[in-house]
């Protein structure tokens, strides 16, 4: 519930915020990277199509190689979440390099829209291309380690690298999370096709 409060607010509240105490600067530079994040995000993201390529390439000449399969998911799985979180901290660097004693809360607040939206914006899309899609998770786990992460130096008084260990740590649980959820469904759909004879 509060992440679904903050990403239908969070934004809003933050940029009313900033505009109130005169953090033109922040703004600028925030709405700046959420129109070039679906550009950058997706350049960044193409190297990872390859272990996709590899996936097929492999299944269509050994439709049994169980190993090939899930390793490529996994590297895929891996180099996307790598991603995410070098621009989640990025977003988070930038937002606590600029913000002042007064400002440190709104422009977390605007930090994590511009973090998460562009992944969130990805996942809706990846949604309506396959329903069976998982990248809503990568969102999940990108806003609870955003939050986390940002919320460690100012209410618990963890260092800042400590913070960027911690977004890290909480996308590693992403990942390892996603490929359990892979191996079980391609477990299954392989049982599926035993029970009807096509293997």
């Amino acid at each position: 519930m509060p992440l679904i409060i903050m990403n239908l607010l969070g934004g809003i509240v933050a940029l009313i915020w900033l505009i109130c105490l005169g953090q033109w600067r922040v703004i600028f530079a925030g709405l700046l990277s959420f129109l070039c994040a679906t550009f950058l995000i997706s350049f960044a993201l193409a190297p990872g199509f390859l272990f996709g390529l590899v996936a097929v390439a492999v299944s269509s000449k050994k439709p049994d190689s169980r190993f090939v399969l899930v390793t490529s998911a996994a590297l895929s799985q891996l180099y996307t979440t790598a991603v995410i979180t070098a621009w989640g901290s990025i977003v988070l660097y930038f937002c606590l390099r600029m913000a002042t004693p007064s400002s440190l809360l709104p422009v977390l607040l605007f930090g994590y829209e511009v973090a998460t939206g562009p992944w969130a914006a990805l996942a809706a899309r990846d949604q309506q291309s396959d329903s069976r899609s998982n990248s809503v998770f990568h969102v999940l786990f990108l806003s609870v380690g955003y939050v986390i992460a940002a919320a460690s130096p100012w209410l618990g008084g963890i260092s800042v690298p400590t913070s960027f260990i911690i977004l890290a740590v909480t996308m590693a649980v992403s990942w390892v999370f996603q490929l359990v959820i892979f191996i079980a469904e391609f477990s299954a759909e392989r049982r599926e096709r035993r029970s009807l004879g096509l293997e």
